[in-house]
């Protein structure tokens, strides 16, 4: 069974940093979650397969969204390290 304590971890960690960043005026638009899923496997070293969900349908704003991430997340901006 996957444990969804980690996701929901994660999201109120990320709605915190969101409303102290940007404050109660701002809205979210689109969302989307990204998640590697590990799979045992009995009969060898198992393996792992990356699956996603977009709050947007389309198929276009959902590449555009994931690039920009990926951008973001290669970035020399370092918002993240001062935990």
């Amino acid at each position: 069974m996957i444990d969804p304590k980690a996701l929901g971890e994660l999201a109120a960690e990320f709605m915190d940093a969101l409303e102290r960043d940007f404050g109660q005026d701002a809205t979210l638009g689109t969302v989307a979650i990204v998640a590697e899923i590990d799979i045992a496997d009995d009969d060898g070293p198992g393996y792992c397969v990356i699956r996603y969900r977009c709050s947007d349908r389309r198929r276009w704003i959902q590449a555009g969204f994931f690039q920009a991430a990926s951008r973001a997340a290669v970035s020399d901006q370092d918002e993240d390290d001062e935990e």
